[in-house]
């Protein structure tokens, strides 16, 4: 049992340190939320309508103005642009062999992005999770 628990914080550390974050979601996740450079990811087993009303569920729970909304491949990839403060939103849903991509940049300028308030999004849809109020996005 001892070594299984040593393994567990080994994987552990090693996600962390590599910038991996691993969220346990109840909303089907594949693989987890993965932070990327301009923002976070996440693959989902749920359909492509399911996927579609959590974004637009999530979207006025963190305070996320929608400006656009986009399909393409007849429905199987969509688009939602929205804005929040000052970072502009761009989640990006893309149908693949196992279920469904979530992509959610969030950019704060030309070259500065908020990777912590992308997770948390991300989380949001993938998680389901019904929270009252904005999450703010970080300073």
């Amino acid at each position: 049992m001892r070594r299984k628990t040593s393994m567990v914080l080994v994987i552990a550390g090693v996600c962390f340190a590599t910038g991996c974050v691993v969220a346990a979601a109840g909303g089907g996740a594949l693989a987890g939320i993965h932070v990327t450079s301009q923002g976070a990811e996440a693959d989902v087993e749920s359909n492509i309508q399911g996927t579609h009303g959590r974004v637009r569920a999530a979207f006025p729970q963190m305070g996320i103005e929608m400006t656009g909304e986009a399909s393409e491949n007849s429905g199987s990839e969509r688009e939602f642009k929205g804005s929040v403060d000052e970072l502009e939103i761009t989640m990006s849903l893309e149908t693949r062999d196992h279920g469904r991509h979530i992509d959610a940049s969030t950019r704060r300028s030309l070259a500065s992005w908020d990777q912590e308030y992308a997770e948390r999004l991300v989380a949001r849809i993938v998680g389901g999770r019904q929270q009252s109020g904005p999450a703010s996005p970080s300073s």
